[in-house]
């Protein structure tokens, strides 16, 4: 394994375990120079660290074999770890089954609840049925390996279209000989900026960027251009990986780069890169970017500054919609729908890093969205890009198909995607092929395809010109005043304009009016019923209600009217069934049910860079569409424990209480037979076929193999005499003759005593 993975991982900060407590990365040690050191005898702590080292190099295989080998010790009490790495490399497999049963055996070890790879696998496991979603393909999506000469067996990544698809800019992390002395002293590897451009009968052979004049061993990446495609930002680091700066600067009608300035948003002791920067012709705008700055969620978070005039305001954080305890990067913002799109090896994915979407500005998002296959891989992909004229576009990954040098997983490369409209996300998706042993939750998922529920408001509404922070409105009457203005709306916002123009103007809020006001109030009436069913069922519900101001005003009397806004919505939660909901927030319902509403006024500090705040332009400041959504409350979560779920049983339904068993060797050896009950939670009757077990010292043993609905059978385990039980993770597999739902997988986890 060579130097320019390591350095290409640094850079583009793409490796998984950097700055992660539960995490090993020596950036001064490869894999093959960790061995190299050891001999053939590795001792179980070597076995471990070799197996992180393989992993983060996508060395699966090798990976594969250190951490089985530290399994089959009597160690695994001091690395549990290994079962979260275990799982994580059944997921870059593809054997989904196998890598939960792994992560389920990573979480019986609660003592490491505050490492990166606890918070990782619980996050999985919440949310693991959507992997199998992620999984199946977007039919009006395809990808392609973009051919050398762009590609080549080292890392290409960050490509971007200037004009009108003519010219492709990317980065190669790549050797860089010194010509003079190329016979006398070896290559070294660095990141530069080239461009290419599509020929009759293929890509024409990339030329080089002098970006800026640096020294050279300086890096040069991610080159972005504004959506105007007159401004430009990149990224420079030390020859180390370190101490990376954003630049930025314009682009001339010769299509000359010039005027490069550092962007004053750098900070010491931290690393900014991967900018993408929103600049018009007046200098305002807006500019996203990663850093690993203190004060974040994680390791990399995504940050914004907004520009006016040309200057850079202080970076914000996006917030924990985005940010995670993991690395968020790359960030990519498009304004034609509204929608961020960036990588995060924290949010479920398939593996590594996943891209993802969310609509919203600044640090006001919806819900995050996967983009699933193909966009997405088991391995790393990133660096999303939407073309200016279309939505086809660029991805980066070291997905299977990718050039390489030393290992199939090591480098990267670029792949183009096509597609037929616009995106397609996994966001409204279902498959009939989730497994049954998970709960089936109608009501829960009725309530989060709810999420966020937005209602809007009048300006300065409620209460006018008013410092206190409750009203006695309900937002319902709210809403209908609301509705009378649809008239006063259209006029004032078409003021000035004629013809086409005018007509258009009305038309767009008539269409504001019908998709965003009147379809957030249906969907609160919908909200407010199933509410109501869930905390008649017992379940304890805390949801959270934000509260958002357009920018006139100062910010004190927003957070106050923020403050009324949510007041007005509380009312009228508060109102239903004649006030109905009231005894649910004392805790004196008699079904046990308990409501805790959390107020989060959020004032005018999210609103958008772009809203008017002159009281003298009531066009703009008041009746714009802009300004119409800004003036708004926002039920942003809801968080239930759903103790009325019930399963919908349309078959027979395996379920085994003890999926996954773990047991220490001095309790194994007291016991000659382990009991599994099974039961049919369906309303057909099933029969279990075969069972496999991997080891040879247990065999397995069922009297009653046809289970009826609402009753059990057991699966006996039964351990031969004098057979010596290694530690380890022992995998039963159980074959039903469900239609759809045959396999189904039971561990046995076998810990040495400390």
């Amino acid at each position: 394994m060579s130097n320019f993975l390591r350095f290409f991982l640094i850079l583009s900060l793409c490796t998984f375990y950097l700055d992660i407590k539960c995490q090993f990365l020596n950036n001064a040690t490869t894999y093959d120079e960790y061995v190299a050191n050891i001999g053939k005898d590795l001792t179980i702590n070597q076995n471990f660290n070799a197996g992180k080292l393989a992993l983060n190099e996508f060395l699966i295989d090798l990976a594969l074999k250190h951490f089985n080998n530290v399994i089959e010790s009597d160690s695994l009490t001091y690395y549990p770890e290994t079962l979260y790495y275990l799982g994580e490399i059944y997921r870059y497999l593809e054997e989904y089954p196998m890598a939960k049963q792994y992560y389920q055996g990573y979480l019986m070890f609660p003592e490491h609840k505050d490492d990166f790879c606890y918070l990782h696998t619980q996050e999985l496991l919440t949310n693991f049925e959507n992997i199998y979603i992620y999984h199946t393909s977007n039919n009006n999506v395809t990808t392609r390996h973009l051919p050398s000469p762009l590609n080549t067996p080292y890392s290409e990544f960050a490509a971007i279209e200037y004009g009108d698809g003519g010219e492709i800019y990317f980065t190669s992390y790549s050797p860089n000989h010194t010509k003079q002395y190329s016979s006398l002293f070896p290559a070294y590897f660095r990141s530069d900026i080239y461009k290419t451009h599509y020929l009759p009968k293929g890509l024409a052979v990339p030329q080089k960027i002098e970006i800026s004049k640096s020294k050279d061993k300086i890096h040069n990446a991610n080159l972005t251009f504004s959506p105007n495609q007159k401004y430009f930002s990149f990224t420079q680091c030390e020859y180390s990986g370190e101490n990376c700066k954003i630049y930025w600067g314009e682009i001339d009608e010769n299509e000359i780069i010039k005027n490069i300035k550092e962007a004053p948003i750098n900070i010491n002791n931290s690393n900014q890169t991967q900018p993408f920067l929103i600049l018009d012709d007046y200098g305002d705008g807006i500019l996203f970017f990663s850093s690993n700055r203190l004060g974040g969620y994680g390791g990399y978070d995504l940050y914004y500054s907004i520009v006016k005039n040309f200057n850079f305001q202080t970076p914000i954080n996006l917030g924990p919609i985005i940010n995670t305890a993991g690395n968020e990067i790359t960030p990519y913002y498009d304004l034609r729908d509204s929608t961020l799109f960036f990588s995060s090896n924290f949010h479920t994915g398939l593996g590594g890093f996943d891209i993802f979407s969310s609509k919203g500005y600044l640090n006001s998002w919806q819900k995050v969205n996967n983009l699933g296959a193909p966009i997405n891989s088991p391995f790393n992909d990133f660096y999303f890009y939407r073309n200016s004229y279309d939505y086809d576009g660029y991805i980066t990954s070291n997905r299977k198909g990718s050039y390489f040098m030393n290992g199939q997983y090591c480098c990267y490369d670029i792949f183009a995607f096509y597609i037929e409209d616009k995106i397609v996300t996994t966001e409204n998706k279902t498959l009939d092929t989730i497994s049954k042993l998970d709960t089936i939750n109608p009501l829960r998922d009725e309530i989060m395809s709810l999420l966020p529920i937005t209602v809007y408001f009048h300006n300065d509404i409620p209460d006018p010109r008013s410092w206190d922070t409750v009203t006695k409105y309900s937002y319902d009457e709210l809403y209908f005043e609301y509705l009378n203005l649809i008239d006063k709306y259209k006029k004032e916002y078409s003021k000035g304009m004629k013809g086409e123009d005018k007509l258009k103007a009305e038309q767009d809020i008539e269409n504001f009016f019908h998709t965003e006001i009147i379809a957030g109030f249906d969907k609160l009436q919908r909200f407010t019923n199933l509410l109501l069913e869930d905390l008649k069922n017992g379940s304890n519900v805390t949801i959270k209600i934000n509260g958002y101001c357009s920018p006139l005003h100062t910010s004190e009397y927003n957070i106050n009217l923020s403050k009324r806004r949510i007041s007005s919505l509380k009312n009228y939660l508060l109102k239903i069934n004649n006030g109905e909901l009231s005894a649910y927030i004392e805790g004196t319902n008699p079904s046990g049910g308990k409501l805790l509403i959390i107020q989060e006024p959020m004032g005018k500090e999210l609103a958008s860079p772009y809203v008017s705040d002159n009281p003298q332009d009531i066009q703009k400041s008041i009746y714009s569409i802009a300004a119409s959504q800004e003036r708004r409350a926002q039920i942003s979560s809801y968080i239930s424990d759903f103790k009325g779920s019930k399963l919908e049983n349309k078959s027979g339904i395996f379920h085994a209480d003890s999926s996954f068993i773990s047991i220490t060797t001095s309790e194994l050896a007291k016991i000659s037979n382990i009991k599994i009950p099974i039961y049919n939670l369906g309303n057909e009757s099933f029969e279990i076929e075969s069972v496999n077990i991997s080891s040879d010292c247990i065999e397995t043993l069922i009297l009653n193999p046809i289970v009826r609905p609402d009753e059990k059978t057991y699966l006996n385990l039964i351990i031969k005499d004098g057979c010596h039980i290694k530690p380890g993770l022992i995998t039963i597999k159980v074959k039903t003759n469900i239609s759809g739902d045959e396999i189904h997988l039971i561990s046995l986890l076998i810990i040495a005593d400390k």
